[in-house]
């Protein structure tokens, strides 16, 4: 079963690709995370072979950085891209979870211009086939998301007798107000009616 990238949020995205690169270069090379909280200088992930340098800047964009809209988006892969030249990769590699469009694609490699980088780009169709490649990464993942579909399954599935007891609780008390409200009107009734036959007793008769 396929990494579901759309349900897997950015963070989960993050992790998957992190486990998935140090699969891939650990036996050969130094990977190294980056913790972006203070600005990732154009790094997600850092590979290091000798004197190579491969850099990974991942984007979880699901749809894509068409030009008609989300322009905002092209401009932040440019700018990482800018930033990691400054540490003179021989390759540098965009990470996103969508198939791109042939104008995307476009985008992406001519970003080398003048450049003597190597660019790639790992889509959603690489990434579903490296993760077929590395089936035990997959597995783990997949049953991650699993557990905690069935954690919030369970979760709602707990709601429902307390919204039941809180049902029948509420209708309890409904009941309750409307018998409170039925005896004061019954009482209020017998008030009246004995008050009533009280005056007729003692007023005078107007035959006598």
């Amino acid at each position: 079963m396929a990494i579901e990238w759309d349900r897997v949020g950015q963070p989960g995205f993050g992790r998957i690709v992190e486990a998935l690169v140090h699969r891939m270069y650990d036996a050969s090379a130094l990977v190294e995370v980056v913790n972006g909280r203070g600005g990732d200088a154009g790094i997600d992930i850092k590979v290091t072979h000798q004197s190579r340098v491969r850099i990974f800047q991942l984007k979880y964009y699901l749809d894509g950085f068409p030009t008609a809209s989300f322009k905002g988006r092209r401009k932040s892969i440019k700018g990482s891209f800018t930033r990691a030249m400054e540490h003179q990769p021989y390759e540098w590699a965009l990470v996103v979870p969508s198939t791109l469009s042939p104008a995307e694609r476009e985008f992406v490699m001519s970003l080398a211009a003048g450049q003597t980088v190597r660019v790639q780009v790992w889509d959603r169709a690489k990434l579903d086939g490296l993760m077929a490649t590395h089936a035990d990464l997959e597995t783990s993942f997949n049953r991650n998301q699993l557990f905690e579909a069935a954690q919030i399954y369970g979760q709602e599935k707990a709601l429902v007798p307390m919204q039941a007891s809180l049902g029948a609780a509420n209708c309890r008390l409904n009941q309750r107000r409307c018998a409170k409200r039925q005896r004061r009107r019954c009482s209020s009734s017998r008030t009246w009616r004995r008050c009533s036959d009280t005056a007729s007793s003692t007023s005078p008769s107007l035959t006598s």
